[in-house]
């Protein structure tokens, strides 16, 4: 497409009566406050420079078949992206030209623009890539991304963009949550996307004539000189692999606080603690047995019997028991380690044998271990 701009007479900043880089807020320049607050000093000269040179002019650009009149009717704010720095920084400069005051926020680049890291620009039509360049907004509208602010490019380099439908709308992908997960925002297919909070912001107040402008340190010069595209080696860390997830930790026990009951030391046994300097004590001994002796007789002699006394006439006679004849019963040897006694001699009595109520018959285990 070609892009059609109306004659613009270029001055000089320092020129133009009443220039936005001359300004002067709190003492100094509008140029040095914004410049304090972090914005890139060549993105802010060229901003401000076209803003001084065109904010009275009219521009004329030709989209998809029609003459579209266009010129920088909101000038209280300017927006710079720098792209020079990663998605994961907020490199979205909301400047107020009244205050010099600057907004930071993040915001996406395209899918093949690069990673973390934007490195390679087009205005090729499904490239996917973002553009650099200077942009006027447009009107809002409603469509599948919500709130969307319409874009005009105004430079060679991204003069496709009616085309290409590059807008500025809100995305899910541009979160904190996306940035802790993945270390990086998301990607659109070649707009600046922002969050959706910041699109219901930010949209309103950019509509209709704001002066919007996509930077990149390096290749800004090199879109001056090849629009069509502007490439940067892949940086390092676009081509490192992506770490392994952290395994999952388990958890540490707890540990109960509560002190454990105390318990006096007991001491041990004398002689079984090597360190216990007490003496084992000595084995208890027991004597021989001592031999009979009185001075007469030696041991297995017996003494003489006592002399008989005559028998006491009063004295009761006890009769002396009758010893049986009979021979005395024969009673089986004592049972050997590992053998049961010998089962009881059969009863007698014709009383039964009554086991007692609640008594558990026995159990198999009980069974065979007996």
């Amino acid at each position: 497409m070609k892009l059609l701009l109306s004659l613009i007479i270029l001055v000089s900043s320092s020129a133009w009566a009443g220039a936005l880089s001359s300004r002067k807020v709190d003492g100094i320049t509008l140029f040095q406050k914004i410049k304090d607050q972090g914005v890139s000093a060549s993105a802010l000269k060229r901003a401000m420079e076209f803003f001084d040179i065109n904010r009275n002019k009219k521009f004329a650009i030709n989209e998809g078949g029609q003459t579209t009149v266009l010129s920088i009717d909101n000038q209280k704010y300017l927006t710079i992206i720098d792209f020079t720095l990663p998605s994961s920084q907020r490199r979205l400069y909301l400047i107020d030209t009244e205050t010099g005051v600057v907004k930071k926020y993040y915001v996406a680049h395209g899918m093949r623009t690069g990673g973390n890291v934007a490195y390679a620009f087009s205005n090729i039509v499904d490239s996917n890539q973002s553009s650099l360049g200077i942009y006027l907004t447009g009107n809002i509208y409603y469509g599948s991304h919500g709130t969307t602010l319409q874009l005009h490019g105004l430079e060679k380099s991204n003069s496709t963009a009616w085309e290409r439908a590059i807008v500025l709308h809100g995305a899910d992908y541009v979160s904190l949550d996306f940035l802790n997960k993945h270390g990086r925002m998301g990607r659109s297919l070649g707009c600046p996307a922002v969050s959706r909070e910041m699109a219901e912001i930010l949209i309103p107040k950019l509509q209709k004539g704001s002066v919007l402008y996509l930077h990149h340190d390096v290749l800004i010069k090199d879109a001056l000189k090849n629009p069509l595209r502007q490439n940067l080696p892949v940086p390092p860390e676009e081509l490192r692999p992506k770490p392994a997830p952290p395994k999952p930790v388990a958890p540490k026990p707890t540990v109960d606080p509560t002190p454990a009951p105390y318990s006096p030391p007991v001491a041990p046994a004398p002689g079984t603690n090597p360190e216990d300097p007490r003496p084992e004590p000595a084995p208890v001994v027991t004597p021989p047995p001592v031999p009979f002796d009185d001075g007469d007789f030696v041991n297995g002699e017996q003494p003489p019997a006592p002399a008989q006394r005559p028998a006491d006439p009063k004295a009761q006679v006890v009769p002396k028991p009758t010893v049986s004849s009979a021979p005395a019963p024969v009673m089986p040897p004592p049972p050997g380690p590992g053998q049961n006694p010998p089962p009881p001699p059969p009863q007698t009595s014709n009383e039964e044998v009554i086991t007692p109520p609640g008594t558990p018959p026995p159990t198999p285990e009980e069974l065979e271990g007996n």
